[in-house]
């Protein structure tokens, strides 16, 4: 097997894994539950402060006060998921003085892309990056990363959700 597709498929690997905990530890359905209620708490707010109403105000600022551990619980759950994923991604990539097990494996590895998605020069920031680039092993990780983080999002966030917690619930008025 070519080192690209062992490449390739740890990047995958590393996304799909990424992902899966992210829903696993991160629990996001509370976490967007949580969002919810901090926007419909939002919107309250607005509306009270809107129509003049101090009574209304006062009442949803206890419960905004309440709703401060809500904030940290969702915190929380966002956070947890990094105590896994960040030191995975320090053993692959590097880090902190560590070349990384891929560094470590494909040392000489270069591959030209039809993409350059370096965050340097006027290439990202100009969107200029429709041309050959050569890319080493952690390039070529990151931009395999990007490309299969942004998949997932699409088809296998939905997916994973519907396996994790069943079939999305319709709202009934």
């Amino acid at each position: 097997m070519s080192d690209t597709l062992i490449i390739t498929a740890m990047a995958l690997t590393y996304s799909v894994i990424s992902l899966v905990l992210q829903y696993v530890l991160g629990n996001r359905r509370r976490v967007q539950q949580i969002q919810k209620e901090m926007g419909d708490l939002q919107k309250e707010f607005q509306k009270a402060a809107k129509d003049g109403d101090e009574k209304e105000l006062k009442r949803l600022d206890e419960r905004q006060k309440a709703m401060t551990g809500l904030m940290f619980e969702s915190m929380k759950y966002q956070f947890k998921p990094m105590l896994v994923i960040l030191p995975s991604f320090i053993i692959l990539f590097g880090g902190f003085g560590f070349a990384g097990i891929l560094n470590e494996l494909y040392p000489q590895f270069l591959i030209q892309l039809p993409v350059a998605l370096h965050l340097t020069g006027n290439e990202l920031l100009g969107l200029n990056i429709l041309h050959d680039s050569v890319y080493g092993v952690r390039g070529y990780f990151l931009v395999i990363l990007f490309f299969s983080g942004i998949l997932l999002q699409v088809v296998g966030a939905p997916l994973i959700e519907r396996l994790l917690y069943g079939p999305k619930q319709e709202k009934t008025a």
